[in-house]
């Protein structure tokens, strides 16, 4: 008996094997043509198989130079698989559908390269890959590696993109760091390039600048985050500085201008070194473009100045970096100019700049100064204005800043065409000390109202903390992050708070209490940052302030409700006579607190003709109302009205719910019967149904005929 039963499961084992042999041998795999990700989100890729459940499928995808054929699988060996992901079939159908995700269309290098999508079975590498092209985005844009810098540096931020020549693309930097705070923003104007690649090119001045490691995104492309680089700190910090000039972009063969500024001594020789940027990396040997010596020329105040007339020994476009170097303290700084075949850029006739604005100590006076290539002998008006605002960043619109200082300068002759201007001030900074307050210089020729003001930050002897601008679109429920710069050192604690901000609410009406309060920790940036879970927030306006800071001065936002919330629902209406008194009630997801406008309003309003005499009808038809929402079941809150009919009119009334705070409607109408109004008997009694008639009637002539006859 045992043999018996032995031999029938060997017999069992074996067809098992013989046909798992056979699915092997007979094994196939398809992709289903990939589309874009109608979303923020993967690609997702599907197909169709015969093989086995629990028999798992490998999915690489592959990158290429889209500039050349698509590769063929041979050649898809010797590229680099930049996203590998395997997934285990299932299903009992003989032929099984599969999805798995691939990568976001974001995580992929950007630049002018294409896709492949290759699957095949696992431990199966001598079988045929089945393949299929993922769908290039539409728009794409790549940045070149940037070498880490020194604060106080001009950055070079550049790359391609197939965006079309003079269109833009938005460049942010950002920290590394989590949080991904917001440094520096700008459009790069898109230039022509070659076989529909072109290029853009920002440069990015890194005074004032914390150390630590930064990140490129473009974002208005769609592009993963760029290249990270970082600003290491100005060791040995030395008294001696130069900075530079406007340089605008130059026809190759043309000689130009570079100049700046600078507080070595007239006299000191500058090593001027112009080479290719974007051959920067073949090392210090490669060919010069240009080299010169500039020798620093007297100014006023303390600020002199230099320039030096070059022309670069090139025949080629290109971006190139402009170094500067005092050979015996070896202080350098960089700048970039672009070179073009075509006539260049144009520029404006007349420019001014305005170099930091410097001093020596809390009890020496500010130094104005700049370079020009106004007139000699025009006057510069300096306004210092105080910004009270404590958003991060400067403010577009400087005119509501209050001026608290004026001075002026008047130009001077320099070299080569570039003039200069400077001027010591009476103002120290222990005259501008107030707490959270900054302040910024304005330098503008006033008989030239055409060339636009610049601009410096001045560093005041009080201490100031800013809040980074709040993106719009917050909902309930979302988790968000708070953060700013500030003036005090590593370690320190602020406060940082959040308030109500009442429709039109003013500075001195802050709220008595705040709607949360936690103390921060100042990080090595010198920023703070704190989260913030708002599930137990109600839908209002909101502000934030730190340490301390004047009432409305931080960014305000709104905190709205989140999309599946955003319904409201009027419970049925009962029969409704002239005169009747009842409660128009409903449920909402709005929060409780919420505010919903309620209108009944009658036909003959809303259409705009009347269907009885006009002189039977009067105004008090109809109710306006707003009404609270009160807290009802989880998820449902409820609202309700009463309503009086008295002196309205017989009618179809339309009941409007609308949202004050939100865009969020719903309709229903409902009839007010005349007050002698009668339900008629066969709107008040449910009439016998055919089937039921007949049943009955069949059932009595069985009943009749099984009764004994008498």
């Amino acid at each position: 008996m045992k043999k018996i039963v032995f031999t029938v499961l060997l017999c069992i084992l074996m067809m098992f094997a013989c046909d798992a042999a056979a699915a092997a041998d007979d094994a196939w795999i398809t992709i289903d043509p990939i589309q874009q990700p109608q979303t923020d989100g993967p690609y997702i890729i599907t197909g169709s198989t015969n093989i086995p459940a629990d028999t798992a499928i490998v999915l690489k995808i592959y990158q290429y130079d889209a500039a050349l054929p698509t590769p063929d699988e041979k050649e898809m060996q010797n590229l680099p698989a930049g996203f590998t992901t395997t997934m285990v079939v299932d299903g009992d159908d003989t032929v099984r559908n599969w999805s798995v995700n691939g990568p976001n269309p974001k995580s992929l290098p950007a630049g002018n390269y294409g896709y492949i999508a290759a699957a095949r079975l696992m431990y199966q590498d001598d079988e045929p890959l089945v393949v299929a092209s993922l769908p290039k985005p539409d728009i794409w844009a790549a940045v070149y590696p940037i070498p880490d810098r020194t604060v106080g540096d001009a950055v070079r931020i550049s790359g391609t993109t197939n965006i079309p020549e003079g269109e833009t693309v938005r460049v942010e930097v950002v920290t590394a760091a989590s949080g991904k705070k917001s440094v520096f923003q700008q459009d790069a104007t898109i230039a022509s390039g070659d076989d529909g690649t072109n290029t853009w090119t920002v440069v990015m001045d890194t005074a004032g600048f914390s150390p630590g490691t930064y990140a490129v995104t473009l974002n208005n492309v769609l592009h993963q985050q760029g290249p990270v680089f970082r600003l290491n700190p100005m060791t040995n910090v030395s008294p001696w500085w130069i900075s530079f000039d406007p340089l605008y972009d130059q026809p190759i063969g043309v000689s130009f201008t570079i100049s700046g500024a600078t507080n070595f001594a007239a006299g000191t020789p500058l090593d001027i070194v112009i080479k290719s940027s974007g051959l920067s990396v073949t090392g210090p040997d490669y060919p010069k473009a240009f080299t010169g010596t500039a020798t620093v020329q007297k100014g006023e105040a303390g600020i002199n100045f230099w320039s030096i007339a070059a022309e670069i020994q090139s025949r080629h476009e290109d971006e190139y970096e402009v170094t500067v170097t005092e050979p015996e303290t070896r202080t350098k700084v960089w700048n970039y100019v672009n070179l073009y075949q075509s006539a260049a850029v144009p520029q404006d006739a007349f420019w001014i700049t305005m170099n930091e604005v410097r001093t020596s100590g809390e009890d020496d006076p500010y130094v104005f100064s700049g370079s020009t290539t106004l007139p000699i002998g025009t006057s510069v008006t300096i306004d210092l204005r105080r910004i009270d605002t404590t958003v991060s960043g400067i403010p577009d619109d400087l005119s509501p800043c209050p001026k608290i200082y004026s001075t002026s300068a008047v130009v001077i002759a320099g070299e080569n065409g570039v003039n200069h201007w400077a001027t010591e001030s009476a103002l120290r900074p222990t005259q501008v000390s107030e707490k959270n307050v900054r302040y910024i210089a304005v330098a503008y020729p006033q008989e030239f109202s055409r060339i636009s003001p610049v601009t410096r930050v001045v560093s005041g002897s009080g201490n100031w903390t800013t809040v980074d601008p709040i993106p719009g679109g917050a909902v309930i429920g979302d988790i968000l992050t708070f953060s700013g710069k500030t003036t005090y050192p590593p370690g320190e604690w602020i406060i940082v708070e959040m308030y109500r901000v009442p429709w039109q609410a003013k500075p001195d009406q802050k709220p008595a209490k705040a709607v949360f309060s936690e103390k921060v920790m100042i990080d090595q940036d010198s920023r703070w940052s704190m989260m913030l879970d708002t599930a137990n927030l109600s839908m209002d306006t909101y502000t934030i302030l730190a340490d301390g800071s004047p009432y409305l001065s931080g960014p305000i936002f709104s905190l709205g409700t989140a999309a599946e919330h955003l319904w409201v629902a009027v419970d049925p209406i009962p029969l409704v006579r002239k005169g009747d008194n009842f409660t128009l009630s409903g449920t909402t997801g709005m929060d409780a607190g919420s505010q919903l406008l309620i209108e009944i309003t009658p036909h003959f309003i809303l259409e705009r003709e009347l269907a009885y005499d006009s002189r039977s009808y009067s105004s008090s038809s109809g109710m306006v109302q707003v009404v609270r929402v009160m807290r009802g079941e989880e998820g449902e809150n409820v609202w309700s009205v009463p309503v009086h009919t008295e002196k309205w009119k017989a009618d179809t009334y339309e009941v409007k719910a609308v949202g004050i705070e939100v865009d969020m409607i719903h309709r229903e109408e409902f009839v007010l019967y005349p007050a002698d109004y009668t339900v008629p008997v066969s709107e008040t009694t449910t009439p016998a149904s055919p089937g039921f008639l007949f049943i009955a009637g069949i059932s009595g002539v069985i009943v009749a005929a099984l009764l004994p006859r008498r």
